[in-house]
């Protein structure tokens, strides 16, 4: 059995086996959703239709994370167009940028997390492919050269 957690709104959903595709939440239409193969027993599993107004409430809670980090204002709009698909439209009319209320959730949190690591790893591997095209065209240059 698995369950199903929207990152979003929080939405729960039990399923014998994984649907094809690409999941998404049929609530909010986040893409953002976690699957859990192993469920464990502190875990309710009981389905739950989630928050109606999630999508502005995501936006809120990446806005306050944005200023705990110090990122850019627009960051928070990418990473909202990462879990739905579309930029915030008015989403982003409530927001206080200054003041924001709301920490993000566990799931957001964990997914945010997630996208960070692969974004580490996906820097890493760009800076050892540009490490070694330059080593590359520095042997080749001094083959060249002497």
């Amino acid at each position: 059995m698995l369950l199903i957690i929207c990152a979003s709104c929080g939405r729960r959903r039990t399923f014998e086996r994984k649907p094809k595709g690409r999941l998404k939440c049929t609530c909010c239409g986040s893409l953002a959703v976690r699957v859990f193969r192993r469920i464990k027993t502190w875990m309710v599993i009981e389905d739950f239709d989630g928050r109606p107004d999630a999508r502005t409430a995501v936006y809120h809670q990446l806005v306050w994370y944005a200023g705990q980090k110090g990122y850019k204002p627009g960051w928070a709009a990418c990473k909202f167009k990462a879990i739905y698909g579309v930029w915030p439209n008015g989403e982003a009319t409530w927001v206080d940028p200054v003041n924001p209320s709301e920490p993000p959730s566990i799931q957001l949190m964990h997914w945010i997390n997630k996208e960070n690591a692969a974004y580490a790893a996906q820097q890493r591997r760009l800076s050892t492919i540009k490490k070694t095209s330059t080593s590359h065209r520095e042997r080749i240059s001094n083959r060249n050269g002497s």
